[in-house]
């Protein structure tokens, strides 16, 4: 990877029973979005046991400076 950074970000979203579709498709929406701000990012769901989960992580290439 070309875009390695030790510097990130990690958000845990947890999503009540039946929303999980809609917070998919939120995320699916915000794509666009992050690829417009140049943002690096990766989405990971949780398949296994336990309350259904995305974990989304943002890396900051210039680190945790203020733009």
């Amino acid at each position: 990877m070309n875009d390695w950074t030790d510097k990130i970000s990690i958000t845990h979203y947890y999503t009540k029973l039946g929303y999980g579709y809609q917070m998919w498709t939120l995320l699916e929406n915000l794509r666009p979005v992050w690829k417009a701000l140049w943002q690096s990012v990766a989405v990971f769901a949780s398949s296994s046991s336990g309350p259904g989960q995305y974990a989304v992580v943002t890396r900051y290439q210039n680190g945790l400076k203020a733009n």
